[in-house]
This record gives structure tokens, C-alpha cells and sequence, in this order.
């Protein structure tokens, strides 16, 4: 299902304030979607506290967001390994709600972010998770 950046925004106004994602990578931040307003466009120097290599990585140089794979990136690493703050300051929603599917996240973090996508109607319903077969 492909939404609008508009329809997006406006469902997010529409919200209760208890609509949140209760995960973050430091399990102890409620994230509230309506503050997802990170930039969506140019160039951003990366979150150091984020990169494997800290913030003396070579990867500090100038990350283009235009470019989706850097964009993809940037959302998974604030999504598994972030606080509430990097969230906050990277993520944009409308363009997570986009990149969603393209994300490939561990289902224990994609999960209660899908349950608060589908409560707002961003998403249709969560993704299952895979059946798993008993050894037999």
C-alpha cells in the first residue's frame, strides 16, 4: 500500500496523544509518532553514537538522505540501536512509512512499530510472523 506524505501528516494530526511505539533499541523510551520530523532531504552528518565504529568512523563524512539506501541506513540503525532522541532527530515519518517494507528489521523491533502504523491505518495490520514447523 503506498501513502501519501499528506495523508500521512493528516492521520497523525488526527491521533490520540497515547498513539506511540513503546521501543526503542534502549527499551526504556516511548517514541510518539507525531514527533517524527527528522530531515527528509540533503546532507546530514551521521549519528556517531550509532555507527559501529563510533564517532571516529570514516563513514562520519557527509550522508546523502536523497539516495534511499543511505535513508535505509540511517532508519535502521536509529530503530535497532538508537534512543528515543536519535529517533527523534533522524527519522521522518512519512518517509519511514515509505521505506517501511524495504527496511528488513528484526521482527521484535518491527512489530509494535507496525501495531501503532496499522492503528493510525498507515499500514493495513502488521505482518505475521513466519509459522514455525515443529521438529518432527
Amino acid at each position: 500500500m503506498s501513502i501519501s506524505a499528506a495523508v500521512i501528516e493528516a492521520r497523525i494530526r488526527q491521533a490520540e496523544p497515547h498513539d506511540a511505539v513503546a521501543w526503542t533499541a534502549d527499551c526504556s523510551a516511548t517514541v510518539h509518532l507525531d514527533r517524527l520530523t527528522g530531515p527528509a532531504h540533503g546532507l546530514i552528518d551521521p549519528p556517531g553514537n550509532l555507527l559501529a565504529d563510533g564517532p571516529r568512523s570514516p563513514a562520519r563524512a557527509k550522508w546523502d538522505i536523497d539516495r534511499l539506501e543511505v535513508k535505509r541506513r540511517l532508519y535502521r540503525m536509529c530503530l535497532t540501536r538508537g534512543c528515543a532522541f536519535d529517533i527523534y532527530r533522524w527519522v521522518n515519518l512519512p518517509d519511514l512509512v515509505m521505506l517501511w517494507n524495504s527496511l528488513e528489521l528484526p521482527r521484535s523491533v518491527a512489530l509494535p512499530w507496525e501495531r501503532a502504523f496499522a492503528q493510525l491505518g498507515l499500514i493495513s495490520s502488521p505482518t505475521p510472523a513466519p509459522s514455525v514447523r515443529p521438529a518432527v
